[in-house]
């Protein structure tokens, strides 16, 4: 089984663990660019660029990384909510340890 989320949103890219060979050619046609591992990563210049990357990576259900210390990308999704940029819900996906997760 592969497991597919929204991994990282460091200053200006988002980074999405892609396992799935159709995200990741997805991904790479938007501009996305191969970075550690199995994640490609997708540059934005402004905030509004962020919301409509993650808008789609919303529709396409992929889940976004929550932890309880940080800046997880479920956060960045919850802020640009507030602001009325992104609307809706999103999966959320946590870690009970490195090999058991949860989402929800």
């Amino acid at each position: 089984m592969s497991l597919d989320f929204v991994s990282f949103i460091p200053v200006s890219q988002v980074s999405v663990y892609a396992q799935i060979p159709t995200l990741r050619e997805y991904l790479l046609n938007i501009g996305g660019f191969p970075s550690q591992g199995s994640e490609i990563a997708v540059n934005y210049s402004c905030e509004q660029e962020l919301a409509t990357i993650i808008s789609t990576l919303q529709k396409l259900d992929i889940p976004f990384s929550d932890q309880l210390a940080g800046w997880p990308p479920a956060t960045v999704f919850d802020d640009l909510k507030d602001k009325g940029m992104v609307s809706g819900n999103i999966k959320r996906i946590s870690w009970l340890n490195p090999k058991k997760y949860l989402i929800s």
